[in-house]
């Protein structure tokens, strides 16, 4: 069985991201030209990095930031859907956040003064003290290319000390107002929008009732929950969503034998056995987009509720035992 790297699921989307723009632009992907990203759906860091180097010498900044404008066309990927299923653009950090943990990836964005309109980041530097300028570019215009996404507008992104303005780059409309000088820090970045009625670009995946038995008010807990699997849901947030107090809430799941924590985590379970039946998502993928915190938590809670871990009940299902 074929074992993922620490970052592969960030950096397949990576990957993916920079195919579908490059192409968009006419920037051709080629050994004989020094970009090469290869034919699968990863490719390395120093692949990724020569690629975007080359890419920045010969076509500029704007190549790179304007790959961000491929998000849209992430909307159906499981890891794009859970990210661009946020609310708005402070969840859409909070669920970069939590991707990057359940990765572990070696270099993290630093999220610091995080608002409901603006945020300053840091793209962490390698043990080296290294960092790499076009794909600091790359990132700084997926991270607006997602804020984008879930409805952040006049986007307004400083990188260093040079300014670059970001008015709905995925309607690719970008100006830099100062050139980006390769001395600058450009791996730090403040970014600013504003908030406006989110437009999604798919629904969000519902399933059916946790239990046929819960009574009205539990069906509409297990709905909440099962809607948005990545939302860390309280009893007092369900309680304000529902229009009760939390006691009342909490009384009715009782009388339903019915608590939050087990009813996250069959959402969850239920979710994962769905993908595990229906779909060739990874496992990881699939941990990730059903709310678990890392693939070990995900096999751990898996094997719990079906005596399994999900790589023995996938193959189990294909074999047809």
């Amino acid at each position: 069985m074929l074992t993922l790297e620490k970052d592969d699921l960030t950096s397949a989307a990576l990957v993916k991201l920079m195919r579908i723009s490059f192409a968009e632009q006419d920037i051709e992907i080629d050994a004989t030209n020094g970009l090469s990203l290869g034919n699968g759906p990863h490719a390395s860091l120093s692949a990724k990095s020569a690629t975007a180097d080359a890419v920045l010498a010969k076509h500029g900044p704007i190549a790179l930031l304007r790959v961000g404008r491929a998000i849209p066309r992430m909307a159906f990927d499981p890891i794009g859907a859970a990210l661009l299923s946020a609310g708005d653009g402070r969840e859409l950090l909070a669920r970069w956040l939590r991707l990057e943990r359940y990765v572990h990836t070696r270099h993290p964005i630093l999220m610091h003064s995080v608002t409901a309109t603006s945020a300053r980041m840091v793209h962490q530097r390698g043990k080296d003290g290294t960092t790499n300028v076009a794909v600091n570019l790359i990132l700084a215009g997926v991270i607006c290319g997602l804020l984008g996404a879930v409805g952040c507008k006049r986007l307004s992104l400083a990188i260093g000390s040079g300014r670059i303005t970001i008015d709905a780059i995925v309607d690719d409309q970008i100006s830099i107002a100062d050139r980006v000088d390769p001395r600058l820090e450009t791996g730090v970045w403040s970014i600013r929008w504003t908030n406006a009625p989110l437009e999604r670009l798919m629904p969000l995946p519902t399933l059916a009732p946790l239990k046929e038995q819960l009574s009205g008010i539990g069906r509409r807990v297990a709905n909440l929950l099962e809607a948005d699997l990545l939302r860390v849901w309280t009893i007092a947030a369900i309680a304000r969503e529902l229009a009760l107090s939390s006691r009342t809430l909490q009384r009715r799941l009782t009388e339903d034998g019915a608590s939050l924590q087990v009813m996250r985590r069959e959402a969850r379970i239920k979710h994962a056995t769905e993908l595990l039946l229906h779909t060739d998502n990874a496992f990881n993928t699939i941990g990730f987009v059903c709310g678990f915190s890392d693939s070990a938590h995900f096999t751990r809670a898996f094997k719990a509720r079906a005596g399994m871990t999900p790589t023995e009940f996938r193959e189990a299902v294909r074999s047809g035992e």
